[in-house]
């Protein structure tokens, strides 16, 4: 508590200095790309039109469960693959800070010798109580105080009157044992109740498929089977675009996110775990990014296409010597901008080349991981001149591997079913079904199919979506963090282009090298937005 006073004065006292001190500022804004799809034509990449609601219940990944048929269900749940589907519910109590007091219910997937996903899709009440879940092995020791170390999937802090999926895959099987408790927040002794709907999908259907990854991402382009994941101007639905909302995660609730995050990133790297957290924890880290979203955000660059920005965001100086990124916050965006997601703005501190790097607040309640991509793009905005179409061009090239990384490893963020998350799918598909055979690239598709299949927009390949702007023959300076992400992704065999700027010529380069995203990786990600995969007998 005393550390956490002691950050905030300082991070007040600092933000009123740069606000004293600051000269002028440029504004360089993610806003001159083309539309993702005609909404209207004019309409920007990050600027399209579309009415935000505030009446999305949270911003984790919602799913509501099957109404329970009654009030008393088995604390037994046997799943098996005739019956891979069973509900079960029960009450929650707050245990009070530091404690923990789980309702145990058992899930036995043990009919599934060779492994599946386990989905819980749970349904919290209207009680007092807001809830946490967690799930652990087979004869895992409950934790009755302190932080759970020894769950394999969690969801916590959901709302009372919520709903939201905690998903596993599991290679064996077992019995597992699903925890439901009051979570720190809420008043120790408080109580709500809660349905859970558990669902097995076996290995063979949900896995990584049996034949080799290449092979399948040489039948691209792939179709979404949910249409609801991505932007009703490419792939039209009922379910209306909307913001989350809520209340700002604390810094307890973003740490734990990003633990569980950095968890199932690095299963078997418990020292990449530490350091993540210890990243998140830094006095450093807290001076530059003081909104607990965004530094988790900011922590899930680890091992991306973009992990030299960790480094760039908190270390690199101009060359008069000043922090060359000052600040990354949360600010409201004028209302001409109201749906661009993130900017730079160049020329703080009466430095020409220092940057504050802004998020637009309405999206300020999402999950934290969906802004990861979105920093990775804005730190590469480092010019002094308004950015060309190329430019972005770039930028987004490399954004979307990044979201197409996290999607692999978490794909929660996938289904979160807000504004930002099915736009953020979109532009993912476009990167991913871009590119002949099993290679990713910028110019083309296979067979010439459009990367949006069974879409209004024909589209043939991610640079396409770009050639309508003007000022494609515009070449504008690249940056040393540029050059950074360009050697991430350079091929065995292949060299860095002779000059580091944004050009068309840079925009060939990427599309014949990307060595960050494994197959498996690009596959891992189809999955999760829920992309139909052929195999090759189909």
């Amino acid at each position: 508590m005393l550390w956490s006073n002691f950050q905030n004065g300082m991070i007040k006292r600092s933000f009123m200095m740069l606000v004293g001190t600051m000269l002028f500022t440029l504004v360089i804004a993610c806003n001159s790309t083309p539309d993702i799809a005609s909404i209207p034509e004019t309409t920007p990449l990050l600027t399209a039109t579309s009415e935000a609601s505030p009446n999305l219940s949270g911003n984790l990944p919602t799913a509501t469960a099957s109404a329970p048929e009654s009030s008393a269900r088995p604390d037994v749940l046997i799943l098996t693959r005739a019956q891979p589907s069973a509900t079960a519910d029960g009450e929650l109590t707050a245990p009070g800070y530091g404690k923990q007091q789980h309702r145990i219910i058992a899930i036995d997937v043990t009919d599934f010798s060779s492994g599946g996903t386990l989905v819980i899709e749970i349904s919290l009440g209207d009680g007092e109580s807001d809830g946490s879940f967690d799930l652990f092995p087979e004869n895992a020791v409950i934790p009755t105080e302190g932080r759970v170390e020894n769950s394999v999937a969690a969801l916590y802090d959901l709302k009372h009157g919520e709903s939201g999926t905690l998903t596993h895959h599991f290679n064996a099987g077992q019995v597992f044992q699903f925890g439901a408790t009051g979570n720190w927040f809420s008043r120790e002794g408080a109580t709500n109740i809660f349905t859970i709907t558990a669902t097995v999908k076996p290995a063979e259907t949900t896995g990584t498929p049996s034949i080799p990854a290449t092979e399948l991402l040489a039948l691209r382009p792939f179709k979404p089977t949910d249409p609801t994941l991505f932007f009703p101007s490419v792939y039209p639905s009922d379910l209306p675009l909307l913001d989350a909302n809520g209340l700002p995660l604390s810094e307890d609730q973003a740490r734990q996110m990003l633990e569980q995050f950095l968890k199932v990133r690095f299963p078997d790297n418990p020292d990449k775990v530490k350091a993540g957290i210890a990243l998140y924890n830094n006095p450093a880290t807290f001076l530059k990014i003081s909104s607990p979203t965004l530094r988790a955000a900011f922590v899930g660059l680890m091992d991306t296409v973009a992990d030299p920005a960790i480094g760039f965001i908190l270390n690199a100086k101009t060359s008069q010597g000043n922090p060359k990124v000052v600040l990354v916050r949360f600010s409201k965006f004028p209302e001409n901008r109201s749906n661009t997601i993130g900017m730079a703005q160049i020329g703080q501190m009466g430095d020409p080349e220092a940057m504050v790097i802004e998020i637009n607040e309405r999206f300020q309640y999402e999950n934290p991981f969906l802004f990861t991509d979105t920093l990775a793009h804005e730190v590469l905005h480092q010019g002094s001149e308004p950015n060309s179409i190329v430019e972005e061009e770039v930028n987004y090239a490399f954004d979307t591997l990044v979201y197409l990384e996290l999607l692999a490893h978490y794909p929660e963020i996938a289904q979160a079913g807000t504004w930002l998350s099915r736009w953020k799918n979109t532009n993912a598909l476009s990167r991913l079904n871009s590119g002949s055979g099993s290679e990713l690239g910028l110019y083309d598709s296979n067979g010439n199919q459009p990367i949006w299949p069974d879409s209004d927009k024909d589209t043939p390949s991610f640079d396409e979506r770009f050639t309508d702007n003007p000022g494609r023959d515009v070449s504008t300076p690249g940056n040393d963090l540029l050059e950074q992400y360009l050697e991430r992704i350079v091929e065995d065999g292949n060299t860095l282009p002779s000059q580091i700027d944004y050009s068309v010529d840079l925009l060939h380069w990427i599309s014949n090298n990307q060595a960050e995203v494994t197959p498996e990786e690009l596959i891992a990600a189809a999955q999760a937005l829920k992309l139909e995969i052929l195999s090759p007998n189909k």
